[in-house]
């Protein structure tokens, strides 16, 4: 499934590590070349763990925004 995905953006989706670790599992994880992560604050505190989990990415590392 979608052989030629390299780049993924999945900014502000609220997404878990759970779901990280899902992707990084997949065949799909392995290909990407770039990963968005921005505005997920469930990931701000994983930041060293995502970039591990995709080493062949350039992750776009979550961020919090503190008011």
């Amino acid at each position: 499934a979608l052989p030629a995905l390299r780049r993924l953006r999945l900014g502000g989706c609220g997404l878990t590590l759970a779901g990280v670790k899902a992707l990084a599992e997949s065949p799909l994880g392995g290909r990407l070349l770039y990963l968005g992560l921005q505005s997920n604050s469930n990931l701000s505190r994983h930041t060293e763990k995502l970039a591990g989990m995709f080493p062949e990415a350039h992750v776009e590392e979550p961020f919090e925004y503190v008011d």
